[in-house]
């Protein structure tokens, strides 16, 4: 058991800052406490303590130096990965401008880390339109690097979480329960999210509002696809895609640079 523990596998998941990871994360949290300890999964339990306690590959969450609180600006990005090589990455994406509009009130209503309006904080070098697509770009030349590389996103999870849930799993070479897949996704459904935060429920401590009354300070803070228009005006859009056919980045599956939205 010890030689399992200290060569376990060892799992990244990389995503831009609000693409989608705490949702997965507490997906995966449920199913282990499900799974593993036979509990409701109730209370966003710890994924990598469930982890290290049950001896499944080692969890690392990372932002591959996009957080907000490094505030990088995006020529800072590196575009090397050499040390992911003998490594698992589980890559979570998301639309780039619903991503940016998360992102924007993250910054100012969470980690207090911008001043500002949000057209501002599209045009930021440590923030905006640039940082995230050169964020995608670095990763669709570095995919091939790590041992093995799987892509999932907001969108897909939206579309079918259950599906989602299954392939990280066995991706992680851990046995899918269907039954069990299916009471995680159910405990982790926005409305409950938003139950546990609101209460104060669960271990970690990032997931609370930063103010009850506002809901733009809730880390489960819509649930929804496609709502950037409603805090982007015109010229900010158009901003936006300008930006990422600079890049040549689909906006709304990052991953595929061959659609246009």
């Amino acid at each position: 058991m010890f030689l399992r523990r200290f060569f376990r596998e060892r799992v990244f998941f990389v995503s831009y800052p609000k693409s989608g990871r705490t949702w997965l994360r507490a997906m995966l949290g449920s199913y282990f406490a499900l799974k593993y300890e036979g509990d409701n999964a109730g209370a966003f339990p710890d994924v990598r303590e469930l982890s290290d306690k049950n001896g499944l590959p080692k969890i690392k969450f990372t932002h591959d130096g996009a957080s907000m609180q490094a505030g990088l600006s995006y020529k800072d990005l590196r575009s090397g990965h050499r040390d992911y090589r003998k490594k698992k990455v589980v890559f979570v994406g998301r639309d780039v401008r619903d991503t940016l509009v998360s992102a924007y009130f993250q910054a100012v209503k969470r980690v207090n880390v911008y001043e500002g309006s949000v057209s501002e904080f599209l045009r930021s070098d440590k923030y905006g339109a640039d940082k995230i697509l050169s964020f995608y770009q670095f990763w669709h030349s570095a995919c091939n690097e790590p041992r093995a590389f799987l892509y999932t996103s907001y969108e897909l999870m939206h579309e079918d979480a259950r599906r989602e849930l299954s392939r990280v799993l066995s991706f992680m070479d851990i046995e899918v329960d269907d039954d069990l897949v299916r009471k995680a996704v159910d405990a982790c459904s926005f409305n409950n999210m938003r139950k546990m935060e609101k209460s104060g429920e669960g271990t970690s401590s990032a997931f609370r509002p930063a103010d009850m009354k506002d809901e733009e300070s809730y880390k489960a803070r819509k649930g929804k696809v496609g709502t950037y228009s409603e805090n982007l005006s015109e010229e900010d859009i158009n901003y936006i895609n300008e930006r990422a056919l600079a890049y040549g980045v689909d906006l709304y599956d990052p991953w595929n640079s061959q659609k246009s939205h």
